[in-house]
Parts: structure tokens; C-alpha cells; sequence
């Protein structure tokens, strides 16, 4: 289970990556805008050609910034 902000730089707040997310509102009363998810792989569409599964990792090269438009939940 992960939960973390979503300008934090890993796969589940990257645009690349399909995944079931969500964004959380609210964390114990308080605001907070985070992304929550269950998995630890999901399929990153960096290569369109070529999409992966690959595990939740930090220090990507070809991280962006995931459109919140785009929620699977």
C-alpha cells in the first residue's frame, strides 16, 4: 500500500503509468492532496510501442507530472 503526495516523483503520480489510483483529499481531518494505491506494479506506457510492467520505483528518468484529469479508481 502506498500513499503519497502527488508531486512526489514515482511511478503511481507519473502520467506514464496505469495503475488503479486514487487521489486522497483528506488525510485524518486535515487537507491533503495524495495519491493512494494498493499495487506495487502497474504498466508504464513510456515506450507506447514497447508498455511494461514494472514495480513502483523512484528516480525515473521519464517521470511527468500525472494529469489528475486521468483518476482510475
Amino acid at each position: 500500500m502506498l500513499l503519497k503526495r502527488i508531486n512526489e516523483k514515482l511511478c503511481i503520480t507519473c502520467g506514464n503509468w496505469e495503475g488503479e489510483r486514487k487521489i486522497v483529499e483528506t488525510l485524518y481531518g486535515r487537507p491533503a492532496t495524495m495519491v493512494f494505491t494498493v499495487l506495487n506494479a502497474g504498466l508504464c506506457n513510456r515506450d507506447s510501442l514497447n508498455p511494461e510492467v514494472k514495480p513502483v520505483r523512484k528516480h525515473c528518468d521519464h517521470w511527468s507530472q500525472w494529469e489528475q484529469d486521468s483518476i482510475i479508481a
